[in-house]
């Protein structure tokens, strides 16, 4: 009957295999080893552990076993003259050790080279784009970027302002703001008979009052017509006149 073996002996004659007196099947030969074998006894080996079966590392290896393949780039890749202004970048490949051209990142500064534009940056797609600045147009102009990089005013259409408070419906003709006067007569009546109706351009309608000889009428039949006293508001009115019982009390 074979002799039964501990997972230690099993172990060894797994990894040595029968060259080792003792692993051989002694089911018929009733001993443990044979005479002059080098080993009689395999308890005397020792103790295998788990990672004992695999392949060995060489000598002074990482215990990770992990192998460094990093690679430099010669110059740090400068020589592949990279442009800021064209939002490029040279970069490294660590795998080979090659140098490559790339995208510099979004937002990163540069020069689209034009006079017409400040705050150039790089975008997400490699563009380098800047905000336009020229100086102020007028009223019925707009400013933008010629394709030479200098400033160009264009003439525009529609609604503007032309600044005259005593003008309406202001439009651009022809690079200018023009508007129609008003009507002062309608537009600034205040109704009192003792104003003059004006329009300054600065501020709009105005009332100056009229001289104190001013015949004016308050609009009251039981009165007789009087004279403006000068204040834009107030006139001067004699006392009424008795017609029947109709003013009587007035």
């Amino acid at each position: 009957m074979p002799r039964l073996r501990s997972s230690r002996q099993l172990a060894i004659c797994l990894l040595f295999g029968p060259v080792l007196w003792g692993c051989a099947d002694d089911s018929t030969s009733g001993q443990d080893s044979a005479p002059g074998g080098p080993v009689t006894d395999l308890s005397t080996l020792p103790e295998v552990q788990p990672g004992d079966l695999g392949p060995k590392s060489d000598a002074g290896s990482s215990d990770s076993g992990a192998v460094d393949t990093h690679k430099s780039c010669p110059d740090n890749c400068q020589s592949l003259g990279a442009d800021p202004d064209k939002c490029q970048v040279a970069i490294c490949d660590p795998s080979s050790g090659t140098c490559k051209l790339d995208l510099a990142p979004a937002g990163a500064t540069c020069d689209d080279g034009k006079t017409c534009t400040q705050g150039d940056s790089c975008t997400a797609q490699g563009a380098c784009v800047g905000e336009v600045s020229c100086p102020e147009p007028g009223p019925c102009e707009q400013a933008a970027c010629a394709p030479d990089g200098q400033c160009a005013v264009h003439s525009r259409v529609g609604p503007c302002d032309d600044g005259n408070a005593c003008t309406k419906a202001d439009a651009c003709q022809v690079r200018t703001c023009i508007g129609v006067p008003l009507e002062v007569a309608v537009a600034c009546d205040d109704g009192l008979a003792c104003t003059i109706d004006d329009c300054q351009p600065s501020t709009g309608c105005a009332y100056l009052p009229t001289s104190a000889s001013q015949v004016c009428d308050d609009g009251d039949p039981c009165s007789q017509m009087g004279n403006c006293d000068g204040a834009p508001v107030k006139r001067t009115i004699p006392p009424p006149i008795l017609e029947g019982d109709r003013c009587r009390g007035h």
